[in-house]
C-alpha cells in the first residue's frame, strides 16, 4: 500500500524486524531532507536500516526513485501520484494541452540497443498564436511541479499508448533554459516500436503536453489579440509525440479570460457607485459610463465574439478532421 505524502524505498522487509523496534530520523542528500527507517532485525542488537521516506512536495518521483536505486532498494510513488484523477480536485475539462510543432522543437531517436526518445515538450519565451489570444511560457514555469510530478509519456495523450512514467524512471523531464526537455525509455511494446519508427520516418507532427496552471497574466491591447503569459504550471499529467499539431482545450482559456472580464465590469460598477455617492446633486440620475468603462466593456464584448467565431470554425473543421484512433 503506497503512502499518500511520501515516497517510500523498501531496504529490508519489515517482517524481519523485531516490533516497536523501529526509528525515525531526518537525513539530508544534496540539500533535500528524507527520513530514514531503522529498526532492530530479529535476534540482533544493532539498529538496521529499514526504509526511506521522501516527502512528495521535495522530492519528485523521479528523484526520490533514483535515489532509492543507489541503495539497492524496491521504490514505490506515494498514493496520491498513482493516477491523473485520484487525489486531485480535477476535472478533465479543467486540463489544458498545448503541442509544439516539429519546426520550433525537436524529437529524435537515441540510443541502439535500448532506443530512447528525446526532445522539448515546451519551450520558453517562445510566443504561439492560438487564433484569438496570443501565448509564451515564462522560464522556469515548469520548476516546481517537477518536484512533485509524476508525469506519463503518452502518445497523442492516450494513456492506453504508454511510452514511460517518471516514477518507474522510464520518464525524465527536465527544465532549463530552453524550455521542457524529456527522455524517454521507449518499452518494446507495438506502441513503442510503431512510435519510434513513426518519429525515424517524420509522420508525427509534434509534441504536446497536458496541465494545469497555478498563475497566469493577461495583457490587453485595443483592437488587437489578448496576450496570455504562463508563470507557472500547478499540474503536469503527461508529455509525449502526437499525431496532430493542433492547439486543443483553449475553452480553459476563455474562462480564464472571462472570469478577467468580470473582475473588469465589478471594478467599473464599484467606481460608478462611488462616482453617485460623490454625486450627492445627481437627483437620483444614473450615472454616465465612463470612457474608460466603455472601452473595457467593447474589448470584451469583441474578444468574446473572437473567441465564438474561433470555437465555430474550429468545430466546422472537425466534421472533415479524420477520427482520432
Amino acid at each position: 500500500m503506497p503512502y499518500p505524502n511520501e515516497h517510500a524505498c523498501r531496504l529490508h522487509d519489515p517482517d524481519d524486524f523485531e516490533d516497536g523496534s523501529f526509528r525515525r530520523t531526518k537525513r539530508k542528500h544534496n540539500g533535500k531532507t528524507y527520513s530514514v527507517i531503522s529498526g532492530k532485525l530479529k535476534g540482533e542488537d544493532t539498529m538496521t536500516e529499514q526504509a526511506y521516506r521522501y516527502d512528495k512536495k521535495v522530492w519528485s518521483a523521479s528523484t526520490a526513485r533514483s535515489h532509492c536505486q543507489d541503495h539497492d532498494g524496491s521504490f514505490e510513488a506515494a498514493g496520491e501520484s498513482d493516477s491523473i484523477d485520484q487525489g486531485r480536485d480535477i476535472k478533465p475539462e479543467e486540463i489544458e494541452r498545448r503541442v509544439i510543432t516539429f519546426d520550433q522543437g525537436e524529437i529524435r531517436v537515441a540510443g541502439d540497443d535500448s532506443p530512447r526518445l528525446e526532445g522539448y515538450a515546451a519551450k520558453y519565451g517562445i510566443e504561439t498564436d492560438l487564433g484569438w489570444f496570443r501565448e509564451r511560457i515564462k522560464a522556469g514555469a515548469f520548476e516546481d511541479v517537477l518536484k512533485t510530478s509524476d508525469a506519463r509519456a503518452l502518445k497523442n495523450h492516450d494513456p492506453n499508448l504508454l511510452l514511460g512514467r517518471e516514477s518507474s524512471g522510464t520518464l525524465r523531464l527536465k527544465s532549463n533554459t530552453v524550455g521542457l526537455r524529456f527522455d524517454i525509455d521507449v518499452p518494446d511494446t507495438t506502441t513503442g516500436r510503431d512510435t519510434l519508427e513513426e518519429v525515424r520516418r517524420g509522420d508525427l507532427a509534434g509534441c504536446s503536453f497536458a496541465f494545469t496552471v497555478a498563475e497566469d497574466e493577461w495583457v490587453y491591447k485595443e483592437g488587437d489579440q489578448s496576450e496570455r503569459t504562463i508563470i507557472q504550471i500547478a499540474q503536469l499529467f503527461d508529455v509525449g509525440p502526437v499525431t496532430y499539431p493542433a492547439y486543443e482545450d483553449t475553452t480553459v482559456v476563455a474562462r480564464s479570460l472571462d472570469a478577467v472580464r468580470q473582475e473588469i465590469e465589478r471594478r467599473s460598477a464599484a467606481d460608478d457607485e462611488n462616482a453617485e455617492d460623490d454625486d450627492s446633486d445627481a437627483n437620483d440620475s444614473l450615472a454616465e459610463i465612463s470612457p474608460e468603462r466603455q472601452r473595457d466593456i467593447d474589448f470584451c464584448y469583441r474578444e468574446m465574439g473572437r473567441l465564438i467565431r474561433h470555437v465555430e470554425d474550429k468545430n466546422r473543421s472537425a466534421e472533415d478532421r479524420p477520427a482520432s484512433e
